[in-house]
């Protein structure tokens, strides 16, 4: 009988707390350190700036999870010892989780990611994305995030580069 009452209360909480969204999420990072990796020569590069990137999550809710896709942007990534200016652009799928005591979890698969200047770029890069954040402000998220995208391709040719950051974001989720 203690069984049937336990397992009734556990049915009648997850259905009655049981809603399906449209989970929209814009945010804006800052990269706090990164790091560049040419695997062929052995050669590491820190970032020698701060970039400023900019991305945003659409897909659904369910309770108190997240899934979706990620699309995020970057420009003005300076790596030491280079002059120029580098761009990313990343495409990713990810679920999360928001637990009850302010705080959330995410994971991404990137499944696409670019990295480039004027005369090189690096592609058919994908590799993992994870990150803890805190929701105790209202509308607003901030996220501690890492990142690890390994490059397949120079300029079309094999040629293999691993780039590694840290990053402090800001969101604002959506529930439709």
């Amino acid at each position: 009988m203690f069984k049937a009452k336990i397992v009734s209360f556990f049915i009648l909480f997850f259905v009655t707390s049981a809603n399906a969204a449209i989970w929209i999420e814009p945010y804006l990072g800052v990269s706090l350190s990164g790091q560049y990796k040419l695997d062929s020569s052995g050669t590491t590069r820190d970032y020698d700036n701060f970039p400023v990137f900019f991305g945003g999550r659409l897909g659904g809710a369910y309770t108190m999870f997240q899934f979706g896709l990620d699309y995020m942007k970057s420009a003005g990534v300076e790596l030491e010892n280079d002059t120029n200016k580098y761009k990313i652009s990343e495409l990713g799928l990810f679920v999360g989780v928001k637990l009850p005591l302010l705080v959330r979890g995410y994971v991404e698969y990137v499944i696409s990611s670019e990295f480039s200047d004027t005369g090189a770029t690096y592609d058919e890069g994908s590799g993992f994305k994870a990150g803890i954040g805190f929701t105790g402000f209202p509308f607003v998220i901030i996220n501690l995030e890492i990142r690890q995208v390994s490059y397949d391709k120079f300029n079309g040719s094999n040629l293999d580069m691993e780039n590694k950051s840290t990053s402090l974001t800001v969101s604002l989720p959506f529930e439709l």
